[in-house]
C-alpha cells in the first residue's frame, strides 16, 4: 500500500476511530471483501461508497476533500467526484472551462481562484 493512498488514509481514520474494516464494511453498505479492496488500493469506490466512508468516519470537511483527491487519484487522476457533480449542475462553468480548453487560454484563471470564496461562481 502506498504512503499517501486511498487505502492507507481509510485504515489511519478507522484506526483513529478504532472501527474495524468490518464495521466500517457494513457502516457503508458494502461487503467486507469490498471494503478490504479498497483499503489495499485493488478497488476505487463510487462517490456513494465514498460519502458513506467519510461519514462512518466522521470526516470533517478538509479530510472528507482529502478522501475524494485521493480516491481521484487512484483513478488514474480523474477529476474528485464531488467537483465533477459540481461542475455537471452548472452548464455555464462547463461552456466557460471548454471555451478556455479549446483556445488554450489559461489566463484568468488566477484572478478567479484569489477570488475564490469571495463570490460564487454563477
Amino acid at each position: 500500500m502506498k504512503k499517501d493512498s486511498l487505502g492507507r488514509f481509510i485504515v489511519n481514520a478507522r484506526a483513529k476511530k478504532n472501527i474495524s474494516s468490518r464495521q466500517l464494511a457494513i457502516s457503508s453498505e458494502v461487503s467486507a471483501a469490498y471494503m478490504n479492496d479498497i483499503e489495499k488500493g485493488k478497488r476505487v469506490p463510487t462517490f456513494y461508497v465514498l460519502k458513506k466512508i467519510g461519514s462512518a468516519l466522521e470526516l470533517n470537511d478538509e479530510n472528507m476533500y482529502r478522501l475524494l483527491d485521493l480516491a481521484a487519484k487512484s483513478s488514474n487522476n480523474r477529476v474528485p467526484y464531488d467537483i465533477i457533480e459540481y461542475i455537471m449542475q452548472n452548464d455555464s462553468l462547463r461552456r466557460c472551462i471548454r471555451e478556455k480548453i479549446k483556445n488554450n487560454d489559461y489566463s484568468g484563471w488566477e484572478r478567479a481562484l484569489e477570488n475564490c470564496g469571495k463570490e460564487d461562481i454563477k
